[in-house]
């Protein structure tokens, strides 16, 4: 009983921890057929975070899913989890998709579908300001942080190629990573530009320095399971919002913000 109260008290803070266990993950043989699941992991803003106000999931991402749903006319549920077990949720079929500012890779596609792209952006370094950081090249002897699973570890592994001074440090959630340039144990976090300014903005003493080049411009995309029933719906879901002005709409909300 203890344990199960323990299990219980876990999950209800999962809104900090993304209660990556499974245990939001519906059963992929008892959920409803007629309601989309989307999984996410809300601690990269502004396309997801939790709000502690409302105590929902918010961000560009979690507004296009939910003009998705809206085209697809289907109710949209979501699901918390670390960015790590995303991918492996969709590949059993407890989610429908999954929304985490995803871009394709060669890896990535041998075990999921992505839709079409829905947003270009380029990388970042966070640093603090008077770290006399300017450039990628300053990285000699430092140690620089990314999220495991991410493009941007794909993206910090070519870099060190380049610079094999430079150490790369993996972590589970980009606040942590931000939270540690913070606090001087390493001394820059890469990730993408547009969380990089938000959270620049949101620590003072940090500031984003824009990685305007090839090798760190993704394309993001939604991750599908192989085979997707969803799949060409989404797409052209996308098409329409693109066409509409709707997506112009959700890049004016979340990513002008000043």
């Amino acid at each position: 009983m203890k344990n199960n109260k323990i299990a219980l008290l876990a999950c209800m803070l999962g809104f900090l921890s993304g209660c990556d266990d499974d245990s939001q993950a519906p059963n992929p043989q008892t959920r409803d057929p007629q309601k989309l699941v989307m999984t996410t992991s809300p601690d990269n803003p502004p396309f997801e975070s939790f709000d502690s106000a409302t105590r929902d999931v918010v961000g560009l991402d979690i507004d296009l899913a939910h003009l998705i749903a809206a085209e697809l006319k289907l109710p949209l549920e979501i699901i918390q989890q670390d960015f790590s077990a995303l991918i492996p949720t969709v590949q059993a079929g407890k989610a429908d998709f999954a929304v985490a500012q995803f871009s394709a890779s060669p890896e990535r596609s041998q075990a999921v579908d992505f839709s079409k792209p829905y947003l270009k952006t380029a990388g970042a370094l966070v640093v603090d300001s008077q770290a006399g950081i300017s450039s990628v090249q300053d990285l000699k002897g430092k140690i620089v942080g990314v999220q495991m699973g991410t493009t941007f570890a794909q993206v910090a592994d070519i870099l060190k190629k380049e610079i094999p001074e430079m150490d790369i440090k993996l972590y589970n959630k980009v606040t942590e990573m931000v939270e540690e340039v913070k606090n001087g144990r390493i001394q820059a976090a890469l990730l993408d530009q547009t969380a990089g300014a938000a959270f620049a903005k949101a620590h003072a003493g940090l500031q984003a320095i824009v990685l305007d080049d090839e090798v760190t411009t993704q394309t993001l995309s939604i991750v599908l399971p192989k085979g997707s029933v969803h799949k060409d719906a989404i797409n052209q879901a996308i098409e329409r919002l693109e066409k509409s002005g709707e997506m112009d709409k959700l890049k004016a909300k979340w990513l002008t913000k000043e």
